[in-house]
């Protein structure tokens, strides 16, 4: 289990209406090193080359709402590595 943290920074870099560059899915790229490049999906599933993650509540409720356009503050939230 990973403690993954979404920081001004990440929404900073972040851009609206796209499943490749959201905050929740760069938090997610720097808390497995680099390692993976992270697509994440509204339905809560991050994945890249066979590697799946489910999202927690917050991190899909952060991802639509920034997908939307619409400001999140930074937060954190729990995964599970990936498979």
């Amino acid at each position: 289990m990973r403690i993954v943290e979404v920081t001004p920074d990440d929404i900073a870099a972040g851009r609206p209406n796209t499943v490749c560059y959201s905050p929740v899915g760069l938090a997610l790229e720097r808390a497995f090193d680099g390692r993976y490049h992270f697509d994440v999906w509204r339905d809560g599933i991050a994945s890249r080359r066979g590697q799946w993650i489910q999202l927690s509540r917050s991190a899909v409720r952060a991802f639509r709402r920034f997908y939307l356009g619409k400001d999140i503050a930074p937060f954190r939230y729990r995964v599970e590595e990936p498979r």
